[in-house]
């Protein structure tokens, strides 16, 4: 366990780690920065499984196929949000924001000839 004082939010911040010894002291600094961009990874993937085909196929082909589309899903959900973002910056929405439910809902909708 380490604990980082944070000096924007003026408290002590404690992170589990694995890092033993003196390198824990040199890396105190930068473990913030580390774990943010680590939970950012986490979150994409926790997304990413919720679109992700389950299948009992042994093929890696069929399992790479799933993945890779799960990954397409996951990165239009993401361009989605960006450029809704970027036009209500214009003042051109309310702040609208697609989850990936809703995604997913539509997508099939437009699949199925709904839309």
């Amino acid at each position: 366990m380490v604990v980082y004082w944070s000096r924007e939010k003026r408290k002590f911040i404690p992170f589990a780690t694995n890092v033993e010894g003196r390198s824990v002291r040199r890396l105190v600094s930068t473990i913030p920065k580390h774990y943010r961009k680590r939970w950012g990874i986490e979150t994409s993937f926790r997304k990413v499984k919720e679109v992700f085909p389950m299948t009992t196929s042994p093929l890696p082909a069929v399992r790479l196929a799933y993945f890779m589309v799960a990954m397409i899903l996951y990165n239009l959900w993401q361009l989605v949000n960006i450029m809704l973002i970027a036009t209500e910056k214009e003042g051109m929405t309310g702040g609208y924001r697609v989850t990936m439910p809703f995604m997913i809902t539509v997508l099939c909708a437009h699949l199925n000839g709904r839309l």
